[in-house]
């Protein structure tokens, strides 16, 4: 991600939202994890040449296609959740 895309991702999640006849609501930034929580990164290193020999879902191509299509798509799917529950969080009366 450019610094740039960095910058308008961070400009997003710090706008101020409205909606016809209702006030603005302010979007908070980011969570940082505790301190307390130590994370382990996994390990990144792949064979690639040994990835791309055949189709990773039962050897099928159509079944491949449609789950790497959906894992494509889910980061923005659900940020757009996200925004839409946050937006809306205020009105929720049921804890």
């Amino acid at each position: 991600m450019t610094s740039n895309n960095q910058a308008q991702d961070r400009a997003m999640m710090d706008a101020t939202h409205q909606t016809a006849g209702q006030e603005p609501t302010q979007v908070a930034s980011q969570a940082t994890t505790p301190a307390s929580v130590q994370i382990k990164p996994r390990n990144r290193s792949h064979d690639i040449a040994q990835a791309l020999q055949g189709e990773w879902l039962d050897n099928n191509p159509l079944l491949t296609a449609v789950f790497n299509g959906m894992s494509i798509t889910f980061p923005a799917g659900e940020k757009f959740f996200i925004d839409s529950v946050r937006h809306f969080a205020g009105d929720v009366t049921d804890p």
